[in-house]
């Protein structure tokens, strides 16, 4: 879904087809620089977010990804790795996917996407409601 339409904006219709059809996967695609907007596509329900301007193959990619539950984002706004996050923290890269699955069972998310989208609106907002980001 483009997030600029011609007579409305699609981040409130991503939220809102999203809202009435959960099971729908949307992958936003914008020319907006992605470290404003992608947040805010997640948020909104998307299961990733890709740029205008990037190559067929990210458009392949991206939804090869979606389609197998995950979310896609380009490698800068992925963040990093469990082998990176754990070499920061001096702990194993087992450790850092122990505490993801620790998160998603305490916050009681299905799966990944859905702890991507909680992430997103505690970076964003500070306030986290999980309810908003279960997948179905």
């Amino acid at each position: 879904m483009d997030l600029r339409l011609g007579d409305g904006e699609g981040l409130e219709l991503m939220a809102v087809v999203m809202r009435e059809h959960p099971k729908i996967r949307i992958i936003a695609l914008s020319q907006f620089d992605e470290d404003i907007q992608a947040h805010r596509a997640l948020k909104a329900g998307a299961c990733g977010y890709l740029m205008k301007s990037e190559a067929t193959e990210a458009v392949l990619t991206a939804i090869g990804t979606m389609l197998r539950g995950g979310i896609h984002l380009s490698p800068r706004m992925a963040g990093r790795s469990t082998l990176e996050i754990g070499a920061e923290l001096r702990i194993s890269p087992k450790t850092v996917e122990m505490y993801w699955e620790n998160l998603k069972v305490k916050l009681s998310l299905r799966n990944a996407p859905a702890l991507w989208r909680a992430a997103t609106l505690w970076v964003e907002s500070g306030a986290l409601e999980t309810e908003d980001f279960a997948s179905p």
